[in-house]
């Protein structure tokens, strides 16, 4: 009996310990590595015109809800204005990322322990710009495509002389006061972004395009999210095609003087001293604006019918 009974309390001593091991084991699924649904995520991202990847950042960000007020209304009025998305209002430089890497040599990236959910994936380089994934759902370990490559910077300040045809999703920044001058031609297509310095002024004395589609904006920007720039103002021979393109950022915004041919549509300005202003009669079209965040929105001035 003696023996049987020793052997009974180690059994249950032996137990005990196998399940105190067993929970101090588990996960408690609260933040970051330590959810059940923690997961791996990895990725590639190559650098146009290096042979060293290495240095970009990618950055996992909360997903917040869009400006309620606004989407709101066009559930009731689809036809007002742009339909506002994260694509128009999203810009990463406004919070913190929930996960980050850095690329290595070969442009390789990795993210271990992420929670499952929905993220905007950034990638980030000094001299390629940013390119989003917006609302990339994560439910298990996943390489990421879609952020492939980033395109070198185009930098330009005082005369340009020369057409400047974005690639998508490539970035123009504007370094100084600067000249489109006539005859040349600005494009800013879909995913693209024109990055505009600390109270630098633009003027178009040419053609500035800038055009995205509904899913895939074209941007008009601060090269410093703290720092506006002035305006972008055209001269006599100035031309403006404005369509589906998101401006922020700035003190004056777009100015439009003379009578030119000028086409804003489906644009969001947020962020904006004035946003778009109307100084003198144009040949224009204004239609399907949405405004917000803006000292003043649309302002006229010496405008007659």
């Amino acid at each position: 009996m003696e023996v049987s009974y020793r052997f009974t309390v180690w059994s249950l001593i032996y137990g005990l310990i196998a399940v105190l091991l067993i929970f101090s084991c588990s996960k408690s699924g609260n933040g970051p590595g330590n959810g059940t649904n923690t997961i791996t995520v990895s990725g590639k991202v190559v650098l146009e015109g290096e042979n060293d990847h290495s240095g970009v950042t990618i950055g996992f960000y909360a997903v917040a809800a869009v400006d309620t007020a606004i989407t709101n209304l066009q559930q009731t009025y689809p036809n007002l204005g742009v339909q506002l998305n994260h694509a128009f209002a999203f810009d990463h430089r406004q919070q913190a990322p929930v996960y980050t890497a850095t690329t290595n040599a070969q442009g390789e990236w990795q993210i271990q322990n992420v929670n499952a959910g929905t993220y905007h994936i950034v990638a980030e380089s000094a001299d390629h710009g940013w390119r989003y994934l917006l609302n990339r759902s994560i439910q298990g370990s996943v390489t990421i495509s879609g952020l492939d490559t980033l395109y070198q910077t185009i930098r330009r300040a005082g005369n340009i002389s020369g057409d400047v045809v974005l690639k998508p999703y490539q970035h123009l920044e504007i370094t100084g006061n600067a000249v489109i001058n006539p005859g040349v031609t600005v494009s800013v297509p879909r995913g693209a972004y024109l990055r505009l310095a600390a109270n630098v002024i633009l003027t178009n004395s040419g053609t500035l395009r800038v055009v995205g589609t509904a899913a895939e904006p074209a941007h008009i920007v601060a090269g410093n999210a703290a720092q506006q720039w002035r305006n972008i103002v055209n001269s006599s021979s100035g031309r403006y095609e404005l369509q589906y393109a998101a401006i922020s950022g700035s003190n004056l915004g777009i100015t439009i003087e003379g009578d030119i041919p000028a086409r804003v549509d489906h644009c969001y300005f947020t962020n904006n001293g004035t946003a778009l202003q109307v100084t003198s009669r144009s040949t224009m079209t204004l239609e399907n604006l949405v405004f917000t965040n803006n000292s003043m929105g649309l302002a006229f001035g010496n405008v007659n019918p």
